[in-house]
């Protein structure tokens, strides 16, 4: 798979969004889009919450793409102007994912984090500033399916296992955790799917 796409940044600062429940950028101008993520239950259990960390793995196109195109890769080449604020040019997805184009809960990007070694995963940290029960926020860069290539009918999925290392967890000022996702429906999704990941969660320790 060779990637041969420009990555050029696009003027439009919708994050290729659509309307507010899209799950994915559909601007066919931007090379990379997101998934939603959907906070759903206990206004208690979300309460305090200053950072959620949301952390998932690549599906198998996606491990190819990264393979093939290290240049994609978040300190390859492209990777500043895709994964980066903007301040280099390009899409900007550090910008974007908090942007006031798409619709979603107030936030701030803290960091994002790639790894390709012995996990193949993306983390993003976000820093909330209201209770998240009902909340939306957006997960990304990933690579829509035009960037990607998958092989057949395969789609540049990401995927959330609930654990120790991966998963969707909040915490508080002080650095604890509060809570962790006990379920993310459908714990699978990619930059083409309409319908955002819904995420239930429970009380660390409770």
């Amino acid at each position: 798979m060779a990637f041969l796409a420009a990555c050029g940044g696009s003027s439009d600062g919708s994050g290729g969004g659509g309307d507010a429940g899209a799950s994915t950028g559909g601007d066919e101008a931007l090379t990379h889009g997101f998934v939603a993520l959907r906070f759903e239950g206990d206004a208690a259990t979300y309460a305090g919450t200053d950072t959620i960390v949301a952390t998932m793995n690549y599906g198998p196109c996606l491990t190819t793409f990264y393979a093939d195109n290290p240049q994609m890769r978040q300190y390859g080449n492209f990777g500043q102007q895709i994964f980066g604020d903007g301040s280099a040019g390009g899409e900007g997805w550090k910008s974007r994912l908090c942007g006031d184009d798409i619709d979603h809960s107030p936030c701030e990007i803290v960091w994002i984090t790639q790894r390709i070694d012995t996990v193949q995963q993306l983390a993003v940290t976000y820093q909330v500033s209201e209770a998240m029960n009902d909340g939306t926020l957006l997960f990304g860069p990933i690579p829509t399916s035009d960037t990607a290539l998958c092989d057949g009918e395969a789609l540049p999925v990401v995927t959330v296992d609930i654990s120790e290392t991966t998963g969707i967890r909040g915490i508080d000022a002080e650095g604890h955790d509060l809570w962790r996702a006990t379920t993310v429906t459908p714990n699978a999704a990619s930059t083409g799917q309409s319908d955002p990941m819904v995420v239930s969660a429970a009380p660390v320790g409770g």
